[in-house]
């Protein structure tokens, strides 16, 4: 395998998380932030050493040495970034969820399909030990045929409906703070 120049589209809290990974596999090449703030991409570009900054998406996304963009935005703007990125023939990694709906993710597949490009959700669990030993059980078909998956994921967190997690303008969940019972 050789090396791969990286892009960040949208240099906020789960890009830096996610450099920190990068910066662990030797084909990755730290290249190229991309932001609608020039100033916030070349603060993260020296931060991390990646050797170039753009002030657009559309900027990287042209880039012609760019080969993978990991792109980091609030989630209502998935799609219109991967688009971007797919038809400029870069793979991309895109934080979960991929889009907002279904309509929006067959638009992404279908747009990476006729450009020939990777595409992905960012879905770590996909690549844990367990993930793996059972996607190998279920293809040597030591389980029988797989009838039915139930699949959950949930974490505890603190209600913020603000927030990406709750705000429906960031396609988040609509919350509703529990309110003491007195009884």
């Amino acid at each position: 395998m050789g090396q791969y120049k990286w892009g960040i589209l949208a240099p906020g809290n789960i890009a830096n998380k996610f450099t920190e990974g990068l910066k662990t596999i030797p084909e990755a090449v730290l290249y190229s932030v991309g932001s609608r703030d020039i100033k916030r991409a070349e603060a993260f570009a020296q931060n991390y050493g990646y050797e170039k900054a753009y002030g657009s998406y559309r900027e990287m996304a042209e880039d012609p040495l760019v080969d993978i963009i990991y792109i980091a935005t609030p989630h209502p703007q998935h799609e219109e970034a991967a688009l971007l990125c797919l038809e400029n023939r870069k793979a991309v990694i895109c934080e979960k969820p991929i889009a907002v709906n279904a309509l929006q993710t067959e638009r992404m597949i279908q747009c990476a399909r006729k450009n020939n490009v990777f595409l992905m959700e960012a879905m770590w669990t996909r690549f844990l030990p367990a993930i793996c030993k059972a996607r190998e059980l279920i293809a040597n078909g030591a389980i029988g045929n797989v009838r039915l998956v139930y699949a959950d994921f949930g974490f505890r967190t603190d209600v913020n409906s603000e927030g990406r997690l709750f705000s429906p303008a960031l396609a988040g969940g609509h919350c509703q703070q529990n309110k003491e019972v007195k009884g």
